[in-house]
This record gives C-alpha cells, structure tokens and sequence, in this order.
C-alpha cells in the first residue's frame, strides 16, 4: 500500500502529464521540461512549506521575451500565454491543490475549464473609447490580447474617434535604412527612445526610396532620381498607385501637403528643366495639374528640400544671369503661383536647408573649411512680415565635434519648438530646444546600415487608406 506522500506525489505527476498532453505548456527545453521543473517545485513546497520562497526558484514559461517590431508586442508570462493574438492559460498551484482535495484518481485527473478573462465583459463602445487614447503603437500591442480587442481595434468607429482624440507628438528624425530589409526608425520624444516603425515589406519591388511624407503617410519612387510611384499608409500596410505625368522628369522637389478634414493630400513637384514648372497631384480629382513656374531667372538643381507653413511651401532657389545668388521663394499652395524672393544672408548659402518650426519658417545651413569638413551650423528665422532673416543659433563647436566628428551628410528636421540635426555617418543628433534655447544630444539610432535621414516626421495615422 501506498504512503498518503507517495499517493499524493504520483497524482500530481499525473496531473502534469495530463497538462503536458492537452495545453502544451512547458514545451521548449525539451518535452515537458517545463512542466517537470514545475512538478518539482510543487514537491519541494509540499514536504517544505517554511522553506519555499518563489524568489528562489523559476517560474514556469517566463522567459520575459518581448518582441516590437510593427508595433506588435508578444509576452510570456506565467498565468498568461498569447499564441497567435488568442490568449491561453496555464493551470496554476491552486488548481492543483484543487484537485487534490477533491481526492481525484490517478487515471482521472480533473481540472477546471478557464474562465473568460474580465475585460471581456467590457461594453464594446467603452473599449473604444479607451482606446482612442492609446499611442498608435500601445493600440496595436493592446489589439493581440484577445479577438474582441483585435476587432475593436480595426473598426470604423474607432478610427473616427482616434481621430478626433489629441494628437501625440510625431517621432522625429526618422532614420531610413539602405538595406533591403527596409527598416526604420523614429525617435519617440515623449517615451524618450527609438522606436521601430512599422515594416514597409508590404509595399511593391519598386517602391524603394521615400521622397515625402505627411500626416502618417509616404510617397516613394523606386530611385531618389525618378518621380514618385506610390502614396502608402505603413500603419494600415495599404498603398495606391499614383497616375503617372505625361512626361519623363527628375524632380528637384517632391512634397506632400495632407488635409486631416478632408482626408486628402495634395503632391507638390517641381520638374529639374529650363522651364521649372511645377505640378500638383489631387488626391480627391487623382489627376495632375500644371501650374506656375518658378519666378524668373531662378532655378532648381537636384533635390531641394521645403516647408509648407501657414498656406506657403518655402524653399530655396539660385539665381542665374545675375548675382547668382540664393534665394528663399514662396509657392502659394491654395493659388497655385510663386510669390516674393529673398536674399539670404552671408553664410547661410553651402547646402541650405528650409524648415517648418511651430509656425515660423527657419533656414539651417553648415560653414565648411577648404578640406570639406564641417567648422559650424547656423540657424535663422525668416520673418515675412520685416522680410528678414533673423539669427537663431549656432551649434557649439564641442557638439558639433561629438555629433558629425567634422565630416559626413547631415540633414535638419523639426517639430514644435524643437530642432534636430541628424549624422548620417555617425547615427548621432543633436537637437535644439527653441524655448529653453538650448542644446541636447540624442541617444544613438539602433540601426546599424547605411542610412539616409527624412527631412520629415512622422505620425501615424488610421485615417487613411483603410
């Protein structure tokens, strides 16, 4: 005859078992190797009570992994499994004395079926309210919970409601891999940390290289030399394909102007010929449109970057024929005609760059010695009702040392009252803050390519191409 111990221990067994056959749980190291650690602690903490502490032993299945990338977070815990977005739980030590109590036979072991998790019980329009007030990217680890919150999370009503919730800060700079993995990255300011974004493997062969983006969407070309091919939404993983023009150009500037009222965006292009002329793509009539050219005797050469501000695209332009000198030019969106050329300031002339910056439209450009490498970057405002340019900063020399080391692209982008200058040799940044009027370094963008910076930020959106 069996010891009352012995009867026990063997019961116990067979419960795991049964565990181990029907849920699947402690698979990994090995068949039931997880259930068999479990077995043991349970048989140390019933003949030692006193001595049990769960500090010192392991916890079945929780391996702490946590997987970001497009915004879908995985995690094992030891009460909860997720597998593929259903959730799955473990049976716990009080389900096990349960069934001990109750004098369960060896061949017949018992245990209780999982209750339905709490939030279930949930109204359907709270969730979505709830929701409407997570960060996009909270919003997609939230929807691989369980079925109900995934279907929350995609439905109609839900997106119009995140639409109408506060904004959360665009990630800025975003970081664009060369690679053929297509990875990126956007530094998150609130969180204070880099943030993978969404993956663009859903996006055509083609569509390689990202010229603009607004508002949560991109357009993208398959070379940096040809004109866009495609408009996508990364969080939505949706695209469209945009008509082509009726001719062959390199645009010297591809920019996108989005209308969150309307949920339409408008291309803006200027064609790199002697006529520089320059189109505009409607998304609502999907259809191109001529309109000016650029003021006389004043070109674009390769890529320009530009800032749409208070109903303005800013950009800037070389005079020919004359002074050859640099200007700052406004394009009218709403008219569809070029206005107002200004000079700019001594210095501000080797690889300009335009931003938009909580309303005020600011010009950033590097000094470079003989040798080509970089001596200072300066910042000015242009201020269009004195049409002048006013002087902002310049980056202090031991910043500048740590960021660019002296050498190598860097590209300007903002947001708010903030400023970033971004290495693409180094991945470092350096960023003003326009209030506290001061400088701070950013930790380094995990990437580790090749990489390009956008001239853009980015916000992701449900609002488009659903």
């Amino acid at each position: 005859m069996f010891s009352v111990g012995r009867r026990e221990d063997k019961m116990t067994k067979s419960v795991m078992k049964y565990q181990m056959r029907h849920t699947g749980v402690g698979r990994g190291a090995g068949p039931g190797a997880g259930l068999e650690r479990e077995f043991q602690h349970h048989q140390h903490q019933y003949h030692h009570p006193h001595h049990y502490h769960p500090r010192h032993h392991h916890r079945v299945g929780d391996g702490g992994a946590a997987f970001e990338s497009g915004y879908t977070t995985y995690k094992v815990t030891p009460q909860v499994m997720q597998v593929s977005g259903v959730v799955q739980k473990s049976k716990t030590v009080e389900e096990l004395e349960l069934v001990k109590t109750k004098g369960v036979s060896q061949a017949g072991a018992i245990t209780r079926g999982a209750e339905s998790p709490p939030w279930t019980m949930l109204p359907k329009d709270l969730i979505e309210k709830v929701f409407a007030f997570l960060p996009l990217h909270s919003l997609f680890q939230a929807r691989c919970v369980c079925k109900c919150w995934k279907s929350v999370g995609i439905s109609n009503n839900l997106v119009k409601l995140w639409a109408e919730a506060p904004a959360s800060p665009p990630y800025f700079p975003v970081f664009l891999s060369k690679s053929e993995d297509r990875r990126w990255c956007g530094y998150d300011h609130v969180q204070q940390k880099w943030l993978h974004l969404p993956p663009l493997t859903f996006l055509p062969k083609e569509a390689k290289h990202i010229l603009a983006g607004d508002c949560g969407l991109l357009c993208l070309s398959e070379s940096p030399s040809t004109a866009l091919n495609y408009v996508c939404n990364p969080v939505t993983r949706s695209f469209k394909k945009v008509p082509s023009l009726s001719q062959d150009y390199e645009p010297g500037i591809t920019h996108m102007v989005v209308d969150g009222q309307s949920q339409g965006f408008k291309m803006i292009v200027t064609l790199t010929h002697y006529l520089e002329s320059t189109h505009v793509f409607e998304s609502r009539h999907n259809s191109w449109q001529a309109t000016s050219c650029l003021p006389p005797h004043f070109l674009l050469w390769g890529r320009r970057s530009s800032a749409f501000c208070n109903g303005f695209l800013y950009c800037v332009a070389l005079e020919v024929g004359g002074m050859n000198m640099e200007g700052l030019i406004a394009y009218d969106v709403h008219s569809g005609v070029w206005t107002d050329v200004h000079e700019l300031p001594r210095g501000m002339r080797d690889d300009p760059y335009v931003l938009s910056c909580g309303g005020r439209v600011l010009v950033v450009a590097a000094q470079k010695n003989t040798n080509g490498r970089l001596t200072s970057i300066r910042i000015v405002e242009f201020e269009p009702v004195s049409r002048r340019f006013l002087e902002v900063t310049e980056m202090p020399q031991n910043v500048m040392l740590d960021v660019f080391k002296c050498r190598g692209g860097w590209k300007p982008v903002a947001f708010g009252d903030r400023i970033c200058v971004a290495s693409k040799k180094t991945l470092s940044v350096a960023v003003y803050d326009m209030v506290r009027r001061s400088w701070h370094e950013l930790p380094k963008c995990p990437l580790n390519t090749k990489v390009d910076v956008a001239t853009f930020c980015y916000g992701p959106s449900l609002q488009f191409f659903q």
